[in-house]
């Protein structure tokens, strides 16, 4: 079952690269349109599609469209806004998205009230997107660019893509792990599974704000002090005796995560120039989404070893702190932070 949430991370992962080439290709804010206005087609098929097949099939076709929005729409905010305003707009992204993925549960589960097809309709919410993007975003130039060394440090690239790896394995374990927590502790309430997981997401905002306040900091020690947060709140919920204890763990780590995510985009945004920006970002992206699809297989493969998912949830932790210790280690000496 855990894997199985995650399998269109790994989908999202093998096409963000291709994403990344084709912003670059046909132009960030052209691909986005496009993008928006097949999602909204997409998304909404299994409304009328007839049989079970067909609506299998039309699955995938969402996952290709949210590369290109998510890869297209952060690559426009490298494009348009530098130094502390790029910094502003991409810690907004990281908040709007956590709250944005609660509000669209509760329209989902609001819809599904009516029938199973229904909940299948907020993907039509896409296509309203592009006329605010048509009227208020223009496609940048290359000459409105600064101009920077056009010769992408390829070590540090990877180091930080690393960190991205590490930092999703981590936020994933408690999205994906913690419903199995708190049944462990005799709690099987859906509304309180879902009001422990909403905790955690309305402390994404909450860090990546505190990002925007912090950012004039080195961003290994952010990216450190991301790992770090997640880690605590990680061995929190591992030793958790009482669902406050675990809202409290699960408030921690997303406080973490909030400042984890902003800063390795940041740090990567930093080292792309125009030409690459694209193809760059869906590397990165692509990194995040590997993360997303490892964190099961790694608890898996813990809790196997442990004979527990609260050790292998525990040991997780630790490994987020040596995650960390490492970032600002060995980030510190490498050139851009």
């Amino acid at each position: 079952m855990p894997l199985a949430i995650v399998v269109p991370a790994l989908v999202l992962a093998l096409f963000s690269p291709i994403a990344g080439w084709l912003a670059d290709r046909f132009g960030r804010r052209s691909m986005l349109i496009a993008a928006l206005a097949v999602y909204s087609v997409v998304g909404t098929a299994p409304m009328w599609l007839a049989t079970l097949p067909q609506i299998i099939l039309s699955r995938g076709l969402p996952g290709v469209c949210e590369s290109i929005i998510v890869i297209s729409s952060t690559a426009l905010i490298g494009d348009c806004f530098f130094g502390p305003d790029r910094e502003k707009w991409l810690a907004a992204q990281a908040g709007i998205s956590a709250l944005s993925a609660i509000l669209f549960i509760v329209i989902g589960g609001a819809l599904g009230e009516t029938g199973w097809r229904a909940p299948f309709a907020a993907y039509g919410i896409a296509v309203f997107f592009i006329i605010p993007i048509l009227m208020f975003i223009r496609e940048p130039q290359r000459h409105e660019q600064p101009q920077v060394a056009q010769k992408v440090d390829y070590r540090l690239f990877g180091w930080i893509s690393l960190i991205a790896i590490l930092s999703s394995i981590m936020f994933m374990v408690v999205p994906i792990q913690i419903g199995f927590l708190l049944a462990a502790q005799g709690i099987t309430s859906p509304q309180m599974i879902g009001l422990a997981t909403a905790a955690g997401s309305l402390a994404v905002p909450v860090g990546a704000y505190m990002f925007r306040r912090l950012s004039h900091r080195p961003f290994a020690l952010l990216g450190a002090a991301g790992l770090v947060f997640m880690a605590v709140g990680l061995a929190i919920m591992a030793k958790s005796p009482s669902f406050g204890v675990t809202v409290a763990g699960s408030i921690v780590h997303g406080f973490g995560w909030g400042i984890g995510l902003p800063t390795v985009l940041t740090w990567a945004m930093a080292q792309l120039h125009f030409d690459l920006r694209g193809r760059g970002t869906g590397v990165f992206m692509a990194a995040v989404f590997v993360g997303q699809f490892i964190s099961p297989v790694a608890v898996i493969g813990l809790q196997a070893a442990t004979g527990a998912l609260t050790s292998a949830v525990l040991v997780m932790a630790g490994l987020a702190l040596i995650a960390g210790k490492l970032t600002a280690t060995f980030g510190r000496r490498l050139r851009g932070v």
